[in-house]
């Protein structure tokens, strides 16, 4: 009668033991499968295999043991183990791609932004020319005429009333381009 009971324990344990057994052949199944399913998106995709290709070949290497292990005497824990390398290393070599990818536009960028600036620095350089143009325009048009001492403008005696020191309401113009001429040349030197 005492043999029955200690049996009975030996039998429950070893079934448990088998059932563990099964439940750990079928997470590590599942692991291998995924790391299958990341190995073949990853070996698919050239952006990874251009940029990562190292990492991509750890993960193939770590799915062949991984899938040589769960074939032949490998415990489930060894095939998860491998699963969960090649799943990693598939991982990496997804990140070293989206890296380079995101380098490779930074860099584009750049080239964009330095071009634009240079462009613009044309730009205004074309612009302060013809502006200086214009400018060089209206004051041969002031009658002006350099001497040892400068450039004399002539702005004619309409400017004034005689005998007064008021602006006429028709010199504003005239000014205005005299006032133009020393915003461009803050050097200059005005005397009347």
């Amino acid at each position: 009668m005492n043999r029955l009971p200690c049996v009975l324990s030996v039998c429950l344990l070893l079934g448990s033991a088998g059932l563990y057994g099964c439940a750990g052949h079928q997470d590590s199944g599942k692991a291998l499968q995924q790391a299958s399913a990341d190995f073949q998106k990853v070996k698919e995709d050239t952006d990874v295999l251009r940029s990562a290709p190292k990492d991509v070949i750890r993960a193939g290497e770590s799915l062949a043991r991984a899938e040589r292990l769960s074939s032949y005497l490998g415990s489930g824990a060894d095939v998860s183990h491998y699963a969960y390398l090649s799943s990693r290393y598939s991982e990496i070599a997804r990140e070293h791609s989206n890296l380079m990818l995101s380098q490779e536009r930074l860099a584009k960028m750049d080239m964009e932004r330095q071009r634009l600036q240079l462009a613009l620095r044309e730009a205004k350089l074309a612009s302060a020319q013809q502006q200086g143009r214009w400018l060089e325009d209206q004051i041969l048009s002031l009658a002006t005429t350099e001497t040892d001492r400068g450039l004399v403008m002539t702005l004619g005696d309409v400017l004034f009333d005689a005998g007064h020191a008021e602006l006429k309401s028709s010199a504003s113009r005239t000014i205005l381009k005299v006032v133009q001429f020393l915003q461009i040349n803050p050097r200059r030197v005005v005397r009347i």
